[in-house]
């Protein structure tokens, strides 16, 4: 009966800028200095999810009080019509009394009332290593949907998944050489997918025309974002085309998107200046790719490039299935 008094006596609410030393105490009383998401040790970086978290800028951060001290928490970014879930965590005190349960609740609700979109599909993506969290994950249905590339030695993130709104069954029209990874994601997880593997006959490299195309690095909060521009095909203002994010904690680029309809010629040119750009910045170990499910000719180029597969990302982008594909540096790193 104890544990459960305890539970009545939690309170569940936002979280706000005098949380800050109960936020990394929690992180320190779990992990102690080895959370693999390094920046949330950083004062100034979790100001910045607080602020957006108070202004509801795409971000919810609930935490679960007991008697003032903080000993449960979960913050939700919501990004292209998804929901990411980060610091998800309980003191292991108060272990199975119900206190992520309801967090959870509180939180589900908040999602469920957003306007923007449906979120399909809620992500977390987790080091290998963190047992408390892959252990909240299973118990509350997320599935395995793939892995991200190595940014530091032996060490890479699995790719977890829970589709809420997956009623419909779709047809998706991958690359041939996907189609094996894909079946086993689907059918270990009970999605609703049909795969029709179709090949494509396409030049190697389809280069006719060549663009000027310009990087960009905005520094001004974590992640950093970089925008990929073209001067002489301008699809919005500014002629961005692409986008990408770079973590400096995980020595990566990640979430590489196009966000225009653009040529393929285009698409080519601007991803081998990312991976070029890539192999030449030696403070970046991984760099990965979000591509939709159905782009066979983009899917067909990065493999060319020898880019591989990773996982699949159901409702990933705006609602369309995607398939993650990446590099690292970490095996030449070990030779």
């Amino acid at each position: 009966m104890k544990k459960y008094k305890i539970l009545r006596e939690v309170e569940v609410r936002d979280i706000i800028y005098e949380d800050i030393d109960e936020i990394i105490n929690l992180i320190k009383e779990i992990y102690g200095n080895e959370y693999p998401e390094k920046e949330f040790y950083e004062r100034a970086i979790i100001s910045s999810y607080i602020k957006d978290n108070i202004d509801k800028n795409n971000v919810f951060w609930k935490g679960g009080f007991y008697k003032g001290k903080l000993i449960a928490q979960m913050l939700s970014v919501i990004k292209h019509g998804v929901a990411f879930l980060k610091l998800t965590m309980g003191n292991q005190k108060y272990k199975g009394i119900g206190v992520m349960t309801l967090i959870s609740f509180h939180m589900e609700q908040v999602l469920n009332n957003l306007n923007e979109s449906d979120l399909k599909c809620i992500y977390a993506f987790v080091s290998s290593t963190n047992t408390p969290i892959l252990k909240i994950l299973t118990n509350h249905n997320f599935v395995k949907l793939g892995t991200t590339p190595m940014h530091d030695k032996n060490k890479s993130f699995i790719i977890f998944g829970r589709v809420s709104y997956d009623f419909k069954w779709k047809l998706i029209t991958p690359y041939i050489a996907f189609c094996k990874y894909l079946y086993k994601t689907i059918k270990e997880n009970g999605l609703k997918r049909l795969i029709v593997a179709q090949p494509i006959f396409l030049p190697t490299t389809p280069t006719q025309k060549m663009y000027k195309i310009k990087i960009e690095k905005i520094e001004d909060r974590f992640p950093y974002e970089i925008l990929i521009r073209t001067e002489n095909f301008v699809m919005n203002k500014g002629g961005i085309c692409a986008q990408l994010y770079e973590n400096e904690y995980h020595k990566s680029w990640y979430d590489f998107r196009f966000i225009n309809d653009i040529p393929l010629d285009l698409k080519y040119q601007i991803i081998k200046k990312i991976v070029n750009d890539f192999y030449y910045t030696d403070e970046i170990n991984s760099l990965s790719f979000v591509i939709d499910i159905n782009d066979r000719q983009l899917q067909s180029l990065l493999l060319n490039l020898n880019i591989r597969y990773y996982g699949f990302l159901p409702f990933y982008l705006n609602g369309k299935d995607a398939i993650l594909m990446g590099i690292t540096k970490i095996h030449k790193l070990n030779k």
